[in-house]
């Protein structure tokens, strides 16, 4: 299968879908493409500006725990359209 890059100049890497493990790392979810993809993310509690850790992941699934704890499944083609950043310092603070 070919990486998505080769098709698209959107960031893969950067998706909430494109990172490579549940690392246990912060993300700051720093933009949600499109209207459909914005309106599930909402129905889940799911916003720009919030931070995330990326839980499990297979074929169809991914799982976000969000800041308060609580966990969603959010589907995969939604995921990919979910641009995250590192949330730098904010792990200590939030297990804390």
């Amino acid at each position: 299968m070919e990486p998505m890059t080769d098709h698209t100049p959107w960031p893969w890497s950067e998706s909430l879908a494109g990172l490579r493990s549940a690392d246990g790392r912060w993300y700051r979810i720093r933009r949600i493409l499109f209207g459909i993809v914005q309106d599930r993310c909402s129905e889940l509690g799911i916003r720009e500006g919030q931070v995330v850790r990326r839980g499990r992941r297979d074929q169809h699934t991914v799982e976000v725990q969000l800041s308060s704890g609580e966990v969603c499944t959010l589907e995969l083609p939604c995921a990919w359209f979910i641009e995250v950043e590192p949330a730098a310092g904010l792990a200590e603070a939030l297990n804390h």
